[in-house]
């Protein structure tokens, strides 16, 4: 559902976004197998606006793309459905509570 922007191959920040990416995928299967704190439907919501895909698609499709600063946690921007996950982490483990933490605690969706 969401478009990954990735850098060239080969580069520095593309080792990492792969990293991150299987985060990425490891998270959302936990989320449908309930092993986080947040379901995909919030997971679609912090990231979109909406916890669930509109029935005549997208007018812009989602896209990811990665935080390369110090930030812990993910951040949105629901209007052009981009989610920003962050690079920081050096463990699937505090990947996965700090977006846990983030969902959670946003007031309504896009922002820890």
């Amino acid at each position: 559902m969401f478009s990954i922007v990735l850098e060239s191959q080969g580069s520095n920040k593309r080792q990492t976004q792969s990293k991150v990416t299987g985060w990425w995928r490891d998270y959302l299967i936990d989320a449908q197998e309930e092993e986080t704190g947040v379901s995909l439907g919030e997971i679609l919501a912090f990231a979109t606006g909406t916890d669930y895909p509109p029935a005549l698609g997208w007018e812009t499709k989602p896209s990811i793309e990665f935080i390369y600063s110090s930030d812990l946690f993910p951040t949105a921007n629901t209007c052009a459905n981009v989610l920003r996950l962050p690079t920081v982490h050096k463990e699937y483990e505090d990947f996965k509570k700090n977006m846990d933490f983030a969902i959670q605690n946003s007031p309504g969706f896009g922002q820890a």
